[in-house]
């Protein structure tokens, strides 16, 4: 069985959730689209989303993150922010699974 294959396999399971991971820039925004089109063109109903991110709440969060004035920001204060950010992620978006 191919990764894509298992993707689109029919079970019991309502939805399945991808994460694609990697350094910043390496392509996974990239990757994501594009199988994200091929299982829309096979006809599944698929919902794109990042992190941190994908929500209001997990944007304005992200937005603390990658602004240049908080580049200071202590390695655990920024680990929080992150597990602020997916916290929020998984409440409001990965529900529908």
């Amino acid at each position: 069985m191919t990764m894509y294959d298992f993707f689109v396999s029919k079970s019991n399971a309502p939805g399945k959730f991808l994460t694609f991971e990697g350094l910043d820039g390496c392509g996974k925004s990239t990757q994501m689209e594009l199988l994200a089109e091929a299982l829309r063109r096979d006809g599944l109903d698929v919902v794109t989303t990042r992190e941190p991110g994908g929500t209001p709440t997990g944007e304005k969060i992200r937005s603390v993150i990658l602004d240049s004035r908080t580049r200071s920001l202590a390695p655990m204060a920024e680990l929080a922010l992150m597990f602020a950010a997916r916290a929020q992620h998984i409440a409001e978006i990965t529900g529908w699974l």
